[in-house]
């Protein structure tokens, strides 16, 4: 797996993280069959300082997500160009896929039908920062997909959690970022029965 670049921090004092992080940047694939090879690990970090590194570093969703008027596509170092379609943030060592044995036995919450593209931003960072936190030890990973359609853009959030009997425990963070954002709900999905 080829991580895009390695966070360091540039300071001497460190403020670890309960745990460690793997971000993850999803490719437009062609069909179901290339999703892991278009799933790349971009960094991984295990203190805040590598955390912010992280969100300073990579565009934020407004960034990239399609904006109602294009997609806009990131450059390789060669010059070709990649689609983007979102982002995830995982526990090191999880692989952001209802596959991985740590994701198998649970679920994710969904937030869905958001338009507000800035909007989206601000919840990103508040879902990784509750993430990272330390405090809710049940949940795996996050991710922001666009789900844009001709000229529909639609974002969604999907937070992941595991075993499956988490889900009570989280509802009340759910209902937090719903009613914060003033979005139009959510729903649980189990990734296997």
């Amino acid at each position: 797996m080829f991580v895009i670049f390695r966070m360091e921090s540039k300071t001497t004092e460190q403020h670890p993280l309960n745990d460690q992080w793997s971000w993850w940047e999803h490719r437009k694939a062609n069909s179901e069959e290339d999703y892991s090879n278009n799933t790349v690990r971009c960094a991984d970090f295990e203190t805040v300082e590598q955390f912010w590194q992280c969100m300073n570093h990579i565009p934020a969703p407004s960034e990239f997500f399609y904006n109602g008027r294009n997609n806009r596509k990131f450059k390789n170092k060669e010059g070709s160009k990649r689609h983007v379609i979102s982002f995830s943030v995982f526990r090191r060592g999880i692989h952001p896929s209802w596959e991985d044995d740590a994701n198998r036995c649970g679920g994710d919450f969904t937030f869905k039908k958001f338009r507000d593209i800035q909007k989206l931003d601000e919840i990103w960072e508040e879902s990784l920062l509750h993430m990272i936190s330390g405090h809710y030890p049940n949940i795996v990973g996050t991710r922001i997909v666009d789900t844009s359609v001709k000229g529909k853009n639609l974002y969604k959030l999907e937070i992941w959690f595991s075993p499956k009997n988490a889900e009570e425990s989280l509802k009340p963070l759910m209902d937090t970022i719903n009613d914060d954002y003033r979005l139009k709900g959510y729903y649980t999905k189990y990734h296997s029965s």
